[in-house]
């Protein structure tokens, strides 16, 4: 849990929060799951038998790695 800021005074601020709800991580965590699912979904509409299937592939893993 993050440092209650009720307990500083006035003249102080919290400079690192070490340690952050776990909340924190929700956000992140669904945005590479929702990368994931576009990636499987946009691979299986694709004709597999087509050569643009390899282009959306790397497509899809490009979307995840910059989703991480």
């Amino acid at each position: 849990m993050a440092f209650p800021r009720k307990y500083l005074h006035d003249s102080e601020e919290i400079i690192l929060d070490r340690k952050p709800h776990l909340w924190f991580l929700v956000q992140p965590g669904l945005a590479v799951v929702g990368a994931l699912v576009v990636a499987i979904a946009a691979g299986n509409f694709i004709n597999p038998d087509n050569n643009a299937n390899k282009w959306i592939t790397y497509a899809g893993v490009i979307l995840v790695v910059l989703a991480l």
